[in-house]
């Protein structure tokens, strides 16, 4: 995702100032004081786009046990020099984690940099990563729309800004019930912050986030209903021509959802590898960015025919996985870390993503 992989390299480079800057800030107690208070001495929390580890080492300070995540090297190496702390670098968006396994999530000034179009997506992970009942603290800016933002060093980050019934309804959508919300002011006077401590529900949340094959069939069908209703909606101009934010168009966009989502499939299958070595950090590909990149190059001067004809035949082949696999709950390709059952239900969730993009191209 460009996005994030620019936002994250913009970080690489600007961490140590970053790290200086906030390095006495205490705007964020209150809010570490409400979320540390829900939950019990020695809860186990993630810091999700933990920077340079400021609030890791305040909240380990509070008698939590946490570790710190985040996809910058540069501000993991900042994060190294609060102590003895347990540091991840992953993405968000796939944490390396089994379910159910932590009590609370911080995602601090961290969400704002995923576009909308993944929110949902990254807000269900969260949720997937929490016990039932576990607690959930984000914070984001206000505001409308999403932006490229340039630092001052001359480079680039993503926001995506929210109001705060839009944002509230998100968390709602992705199974969390929100039990305090509150405005605060921006240190620098740029716009406030949207500060939200969220409980991940129990018995919704962990009806939806199970995996069955009826469930993986029915949602696999919704989507690509839906999709398929969708794209005639475009004309051949339009179909070269509408673009999202990074320059993928509608074509660059079904192209990789048929390849990736016909690669899964098979993949659980186990009638071809997976073509990229496992990631240790991320818990899944490594390289995978540049590997879209290459595809979407490769296919680029394909026929719009081309590209419905490859689509129909992922999503049989999508189809034929769920039914085949015997064992949903079985290691997956790399291993007990995704079960053959989440690598199914990332073909849903990866043609759900995309389905987004591009109905927002109309």
């Amino acid at each position: 995702m460009i996005e994030t992989a620019t936002t994250s390299a913009t970080y690489d480079q600007i961490a140590a100032d970053y790290a200086a800057r906030w390095a006495s800030a205490e705007l964020l107690a209150p809010a570490r004081s409400r979320f540390a208070a829900r939950l019990a001495p020695g809860a186990c929390v993630l810091d999700v786009g933990c920077g340079p580890g400021w609030d890791t080492l305040r909240l380990y300070g509070m008698g939590l046990r946490v570790s710190g995540l985040d996809r910058s090297r540069g501000m993991l190496a900042q994060a190294q020099q609060r102590g003895d702390l347990p540091l991840i670098l992953a993405d968000m968006r796939r944490l390396p984690v089994r379910d159910a396994a932590l009590d609370g999530i911080w995602a601090c000034a961290s969400f704002l940099h995923i576009p909308k179009r993944a929110g949902l997506d990254v807000l269900c992970e969260f949720r997937r990563a929490l016990r039932p009942g576990g607690v959930l603290y984000i914070g984001v800016k206000r505001g409308t729309s999403e932006r490229w933002v340039e630092h001052t060093s001359g480079m680039r980050r993503f926001f995506a800004f929210y109001q705060e019934a839009e944002f509230d309804q998100l968390l709602v959508s992705a199974g969390f019930a929100i039990c305090e919300g509150w405005i605060g002011d921006d240190t620098l006077g740029r716009e406030p912050w949207i500060n939200r401590l969220a409980l991940q529900l129990d018995k919704e949340a962990t009806m939806e986030t199970e995996i069955t094959r009826e469930g993986l069939l029915m949602a696999l069908d919704r989507e690509r209903a839906a999709l398929l209703e969708l794209l005639p909606r475009f004309s051949d101009e339009q179909w070269h021509s509408a673009a999202r934010a990074d320059g993928w168009t509608v074509h660059d966009i079904i192209m990789h959802l048929a390849d990736a989502n016909y690669g899964l499939a098979l993949i659980v299958l186990g009638e071809i590898p997976p073509p990229l070595k496992l990631d240790e950090a991320s818990g899944w590909m490594q390289g995978l960015d540049e590997y879209n990149d290459q595809r979407r190059q490769k296919n680029a001067a394909l026929p719009r025919d081309k590209a419905m004809s490859r689509t129909s035949n992922a999503f049989e082949h999508a189809k034929r996985a769920i039914e085949s696999v015997d064992d949903l709950a079985a290691p997956g390709a790399y291993g007990p870390i995704h079960t053959k059952g989440q690598w199914l239900k990332r073909i849903v969730q990866h043609t759900r993503i995309h389905r987004r993009d591009v109905e927002q191209m109309l």
